[in-house]
């Protein structure tokens, strides 16, 4: 039963270390993923500073005419280049948001996994304590009905005897040595042929 208990121990403990592990994996992986998400947003806020600032300047009076040809091609080509950089900071926004979500799912599945063996084991040592200790009270019954010896018994009889009769066995004394007499409920033990 001690060997029992102890490899329940164990396995708790190593239950308790994995359990661990895979929470701080988890959060680590939570922290580079909020990490990640703050460079995004700083893109997207730079991306949208460009733009307002492409706005702006569309808005502005336009230069002379050989010049506006060569300035609307370049802020276009920008503008498609800063587009292309939001997309890809917008999809890499959303697979992390969805890494996240999973992660979660995947840490609250395997804390309520780990709980459910928790509270089996737990069950499981709570009954095999109940019949050890069980079995402890049924071997100190056993060990307190064992038989006596003949003397011990025969000391018992005679000491019974004397309490109901008044008379010893041995000696033939009528007195018993201040024990009253009289026969009691059961009356007396061994009987004497007169």
């Amino acid at each position: 039963a001690d060997e029992r208990a102890r490899r329940a121990e164990q396995e708790l403990d190593e239950m308790r270390r994995q359990m661990q592990a895979k929470q701080a994996q988890a959060t680590q992986e939570l922290q580079s993923l909020e990490q990640q998400r703050r460079a995004d947003r700083a893109l997207l806020d730079d991306f949208k500073k460009e733009v307002n600032e492409a706005r702006l300047a569309a808005r502005a009076p336009p230069p002379p005419a050989p010049a506006v040809a060569a300035s609307s091609s370049t802020s276009e080509a920008t503008l498609q280049g800063i587009l292309k950089v939001a997309e890809s900071a917008l999809k890499v926004a959303e697979s992390a948001q969805q890494a996240v979500l999973q992660l979660r799912a995947e840490k609250s599945s395997d804390t309520m996994l780990i709980a459910e063996r928790m509270d089996t084991l737990e069950d499981r040592l709570e009954r095999r304590f109940d019949n050890w200790e069980a079995s402890l009270g049924r071997q100190q019954a056993s060990a307190r009905s064992l038989p006596q010896s003949a003397g011990s018994r025969i000391a018992h009889f005679q000491t019974l005897h004397a309490e109901e009769t008044g008379r010893r066995l041995q000696g033939g004394q009528e007195n018993c040595g201040g024990l009253t007499g009289g026969v009691g409920s059961h009356g007396p033990l061994l009987r004497r042929n007169n």
